[in-house]
């Protein structure tokens, strides 16, 4: 091989380690700005003026490396014939500092009623929803399920955080403005 091959083997080489040096870095700036919000302090009472169950968490938390700016907290589950099974009003905070705690006082009502199944059988996985974006321009989309029965016994689970409630599985997922936005404007163009 002759010193030109040589030469562009380099510069191939120069180029991949300097696009992977670019992707480590990018990913570095974005966990230096991610925020991370954890829901806690969870309750399971009557609701006195219903008769509903109704489940509550009074407290979010940002364990992150970055603040969380426009979060908003929400829970709706409907049943088969679109009856509303557990339903929240929404929570909206401005900003959540790193490591900075809100009192959020929300509560999820349960509408066992609309639930299939006999009467003291029946369960519900309520799917809770945070939104918040990072000062890069980041959305985090956090999922908590809850799983909760309707009759309350003396048994307990490993993963319970109140009176007959579970906390089943967490999810987060990060997608950048500029392609939701993308996202967005594609649905409009092809009329989805």
């Amino acid at each position: 091989m002759d010193a030109s091959a040589w030469s562009a083997i380099a510069a191939f080489l120069s180029l991949f380690v300097a696009c992977l040096m670019l992707i480590y870095q990018s990913r570095t700036y974005r966990e230096q700005a991610r925020p991370e919000l954890i829901i806690s302090d969870f309750k399971r009472t009557k609701n006195e003026r219903t008769g509903n169950d109704q489940i509550s968490f009074s407290r979010i938390k940002n364990v992150g490396k970055g603040s969380a700016l426009h979060m908003s907290v929400n829970s709706f589950h409907l049943a088969c014939d679109d009856r509303a099974t557990a339903i929240m009003a929404s929570y909206q905070s401005p900003i959540v500092s790193i490591g900075e705690e809100v009192v959020a006082d929300c509560s999820i009502d349960l509408f066992w009623q609309h639930i299939t199944g006999k009467p003291g059988s029946k369960s519900i996985s309520i799917p809770i929803d945070i939104l918040c974006w990072d000062t890069t321009g980041v959305r985090y989309h956090t999922k908590y399920y809850l799983h909760a029965s309707e009759i309350l016994s003396n048994n307990f689970y490993a993963s319970e955080v109140a009176d007959k409630l579970m906390l089943g599985a967490r999810s987060v997922v990060i997608q950048p403005v500029w392609l939701l936005k993308f996202k967005q404007k594609l649905k409009i163009n092809i009329g989805v």
